[in-house]
């Protein structure tokens, strides 16, 4: 009888806050669309500080909610491309 005995392998990642200023390489699943998994990464991270201001989503049909949310992703990609820069 043969047992297989697996190794234990400490994996090492970077701390959240420089993977979100600095995600790295994207996963392409589309070749169409290069630039898409960085709009999402700037689209969710809005998201979040939109929830984080209002407490709440932005809601369906709600002008004032997508005016702020696109606000909010247009400070969020300066922020990240500033950061990027080193400034």
């Amino acid at each position: 009888l043969v047992t297989k005995v697996k190794e234990p392998k400490t994996l090492n990642f970077k701390p959240l806050g420089e993977c979100i200023a600095d995600p790295g390489d994207f996963l392409l699943c589309d070749f169409a669309k290069l630039e898409r998994p960085a709009l999402l990464h700037v689209a969710f991270l809005a998201l979040d500080e939109f929830q984080q201001k209002k407490g709440s989503l932005p809601r369906p049909g709600m002008a004032e909610d997508a005016e702020e949310f696109v606000q909010i992703c247009h400070s969020v990609n300066q922020t990240l491309s500033e950061q990027s820069k080193g400034g």
